[in-house]
């Protein structure tokens, strides 16, 4: 499976949610699709694009795998479990327009990073305040900047 590499759009904000099958064409139809939960489908294109497994993905959205495969089973994640997905989805889109390649972004996400204390990005990212922190470091990457 490829990850999409995603076109520049105007509202930059709503590019993750092609991780779960949705093209909102508007920051309203975007928050519904957040508030009624977003289809189960993303998890594997995440899991893919960040190439890890499903446990090391549940650990860092703190969704048991038993909830998983409810979810599995349902089609959707609950609104919560969704903001949380969106979170690694934003920064797995940020990192896409840094590293250019599958393997790279994936690369990035599992190598420990001396700007997040020597923690992973992905492991880093696993609360909001620490996506903050990552995304800031994909900023300073972005710009030309040291990591």
């Amino acid at each position: 499976m490829e990850i999409a590499m995603f076109p520049a759009r105007t509202d930059p904000t709503l590019e993750p949610l092609a991780f779960f099958g949705l093209n909102p064409h508007s920051t309203d139809e975007g928050i519904r699709e957040l508030k009624s939960g977003l289809p189960v489908e993303g998890w594997a294109a995440l899991v893919h694009a960040l190439d890890t497994t499903e446990k090391a993905l549940a650990e860092v959205v703190q969704l048991p795998l038993t909830t998983l495969a409810r979810r599995k089973k349902t089609g959707r994640f609950t609104p919560e479990e969704s903001e949380r997905l969106l979170r690694i989805a934003r920064l797995v889109a940020q990192a896409q327009q840094v590293f250019r390649t599958e393997q790279g972004v994936a690369r990035w996400f599992k190598k420990p990073n001396r700007a997040l204390g020597g923690k992973t990005p992905l492991e880093y990212a696993s609360t909001p305040i620490g996506a903050e922190e990552v995304e800031r470091v994909l900023e300073r990457l972005l710009d030309g900047g040291p990591a």
